[in-house]
C-alpha cells in the first residue's frame, strides 16, 4: 500500500513538473515581439474608419468583495 501511495505521488509530481515546464518553455527564440504588427498611417486610418459607429453595452467592475455593472453607450 505504501509503494502504491509513493508511485501515485511520484506520478502526480512528474505530471505537475511536465505541465509547469511545458507552459513556461518558449519556442519563439526569445522574440516576444512576434505578435506585434506595426500599422502604417493609411492602415490605421482604415481601421478607425471600419470601427466607426455607435456602440452600447455593459461595463463590468469586479473586486474581491464586490461585483457591479453599468450600462454605457459610446460613439467612435
Amino acid at each position: 500500500m505504501k509503494n502504491l501511495k509513493n508511485a501515485i505521488l511520484l506520478l502526480f509530481c512528474t505530471i505537475l513538473a511536465a505541465t509547469t515546464l511545458t507552459s513556461c518553455l518558449s519556442d519563439d527564440k526569445d522574440n516576444n515581439d512576434s505578435n506585434i504588427i506595426t500599422l502604417s498611417g493609411a492602415q490605421r486610418q482604415q481601421t478607425l474608419q471600419s470601427l466607426a459607429g455607435d456602440y452600447s453595452g455593459y461595463l463590468y467592475f469586479y473586486n474581491n468583495s464586490k461585483k457591479d455593472s453599468v450600462e454605457v453607450d459610446w460613439n467612435v
